[in-house]
């Protein structure tokens, strides 16, 4: 039989190249799946230690979440002294060198009432929760008394969280109460814009729903009122699929990361910590970093206004939140941390005001570290990198009473 020559001479070789070049795709795609395995990054179910900021994603929501459920993790919560790049770190230090993770949560203006609301919108996940709270004398005295600041609460506070909070509203009602009324005032103040998840929380504020209502800001629309008349009809199931959601997500499978810890010695770190200092504020002798030093204060001094825990919001959101962490039985420590007193020349005038702070936590006998300072001669240099942030000393120094109080067990010794 003749062969089709076109066939032969045209098509046959077609196929073949057509079927080595499929190959050679094939083989590529593989090879490039298995390189690109060995450098992807951990998978999303590895919760690690590491430092969350408020400012909230999907992710850091979850990731909240999770290491408030996780009994492997410790909780911190603060504000910008989390940022600071010292390697003695709580969020390094604690998965570096103990048999625990840590992840961080808080950044600048995150005070007692977003800390509260954080708590709140996890009240599921609260049962092995393991929290260290840092706080600052800012809070409680000048302009940080007045509580926290509106549009920070905006932007760190999500629909998700929020509508968390809503859904668990009926758990604990004091402080659905005491958030809501927060919420309140600062709407009725025109300081915020509600969304309609902050309308609906707002309106458990008061048993009566309808003089609620009533007495919000002409800024409230007819339809928007009708939705939180609405809403209590439906009784939460508004938001119930987000909120289940949020909780497949949490309860997910997770791993732990691989520990590769070293072994601390603490006369070593401080001894470097000291070399380093040395280097780093030469330009002056009160341990503040030279750039930060020559930018903002170059022998300068400041006084802080005294404060009272007279009409002090900051102080009240405080104590809700204290009496919150206590009804969940949650083990909790408190950390106050230092001003500098070489720039701070009227400490002695905060006492009393950081004396009732601390008072308020020995009611429910949490553990305290005091680490304020008003007499520059016993403060110690490098406790503070600044004028308000810690330091190396003051890392390790917290890091110590973490390890104490929550019982860890640290690979090396202080």
């Amino acid at each position: 039989m003749q062969t089709n020559k076109p066939f032969v001479s045209i098509i046959l070789p077609t196929v073949l190249a057509i079927v080595i070049c499929l190959g050679l795709v094939l083989n590529f795609e593989k090879t490039a799946n298995s390189t690109s395995k060995a450098t992807e990054k951990p998978n999303k179910t590895t919760l690690i230690s590491e430092h969350l900021s408020p400012y909230i994603t999907s992710d850091n929501d979850i990731n909240l979440s999770k290491a408030l459920l996780s009994p492997d993790f410790i909780t911190l919560f603060g504000s910008s002294e989390l940022s600071t790049k010292s390697e003695y770190n709580s969020h390094r230090f604690i998965p570096k060198f103990t048999n625990k993770e840590l992840v961080a949560y808080g950044s600048g203006g995150f005070q007692s009432l977003n800390i509260l609301l954080a708590l709140k919108a996890n009240n599921e996940f609260l049962k092995n929760s393991n929290i260290v709270i840092l706080l600052s004398p800012g809070w409680f005295v000048g302009s940080g008394a007045d509580g926290l600041d509106p549009d920070y609460l905006i932007k760190t506070n999500t629909e998700s969280s929020l509508n968390r909070l809503l859904q668990l509203a009926k758990q604990d009602k004091e402080s659905t109460y005491y958030v809501a009324k927060r919420f309140y005032e600062m709407a009725s103040s025109n300081k915020i814009k509600p969304s309609i998840t902050m309308e609906q929380i707002i309106n458990c504020s008061n048993k009566s729903n309808l003089e609620m209502i009533k007495g919000f800001p002409n800024s409230l629309t007819l339809s928007a009122k009708q939705k939180l008349k609405s809403f209590f009809r439906n009784s939460f199931s508004e938001n119930s699929l987000e909120f289940t959601s949020h909780k497949e997500a949490v309860n997910a499978m997770q791993n732990l990361p691989t520990k590769k810890v070293d072994s601390f010695n603490y006369q070593s770190a401080k001894a470097k910590s000291k070399e380093l200092l040395d280097s780093s504020c030469s330009t002056n002798n009160w341990g503040i970093l030279d750039n930060y030093y020559l930018k903002y204060i170059n022998g300068k001094h400041s006084t802080i206004d005294k404060g009272s825990i007279e009409n002090n919001v900051e102080f009240e959101d405080y104590k809700q939140l204290l009496a919150f962490i206590n009804r969940q039985n949650i083990p909790a420590v408190f950390v106050m941390q230092p001003l500098n007193p070489f720039y701070y020349k009227n400490l002695k005038e905060l006492t009393p005001t950081l004396e009732a702070v601390k008072a308020e936590a020995d009611k429910y006998n949490y553990p305290f570290l005091d680490m304020t300072v008003t007499d520059s001669t016993r403060y110690e240099l490098g406790t503070l990198q600044d004028i308000m942030h810690l330091g190396d000393m003051g890392w390790m120094r917290i890091n110590k009473f973490i390890i104490d109080q929550k019982k860890l067990e640290l690979y090396g010794k202080y």
